[in-house]
């Protein structure tokens, strides 16, 4: 969004506040009652939009260093972000490849290792599989097919989006597209500046 169209908007919103009004739609629209409870729309919406476009998970100063992480759940899908030593922003299912266990309690940390409480496999800072407690008893093992599931993940104007849908087969976000310019708005905020104390 370019300084000239910021400032219009600007002007807009001041003549607004002076009146003591707002931008108002042409006629009354009704919204039926079954709109907010029927489960089969809620499903249909979580479903086609908030876990097939990206959404907005994190502020990248919160996890600026490498080892941070943040574990949270969003839309019923518990996520693990972390940055890498590679300094590379990671999003993966927040649960175990063995027996589906949440491996990270939620909240925040720093870690150079993701550990499993219910068969102490571990994970590393780019989640692969890299230790398995007592390799013995669970046979020949792939480590490599062990990995935890990766969500596409982007980083815009200090913000961390993810898509809650693993089968993108790990195709990056098109962040740009879904964004339509609205990053360079949001570069205004100073948010890459910021940090979390």
């Amino acid at each position: 969004m370019s300084r000239k169209q910021l400032i219009e908007m600007t002007r807009r919103h001041i003549a607004h506040a002076k009146t003591k009004t707002q931008d108002q739609a042409p006629s009354i629209h009704t919204v039926p009652a079954l709109n907010y409870y029927d489960p089969v729309r809620w499903q249909a919406e979580m479903d086609g939009i908030f876990k097939r476009l990206p959404l907005t998970l994190g502020i990248s100063s919160e996890l600026r260093d490498p080892g941070s992480y943040q574990a949270l759940e969003v839309a019923g899908v518990p996520v693990l972000l972390t940055r890498g030593s590679d300094r590379v922003m990671r999003a993966f299912v927040n649960t175990c490849s063995h027996r589906g266990a949440i491996i990270v309690p939620e909240g925040v940390g720093k870690s150079r290792r993701f550990v499993c409480p219910y068969h102490a496999w571990s994970y590393d800072q780019k989640v692969a599989l890299v230790g398995v407690l007592d390799n013995g008893d669970f046979g020949d093992l792939d480590k490599s097919c062990h990995g935890l599931v990766p969500l596409p993940v982007a980083e815009r104007a200090g913000l961390i989006f993810v898509v809650l849908r693993p089968e993108t087969d790990g195709q990056p976000v098109d962040i740009d597209t879904y964004l339509q310019g609205y990053d360079k708005m949001l570069e205004h905020l100073g948010l890459d500046d910021c940090f979390v104390v």
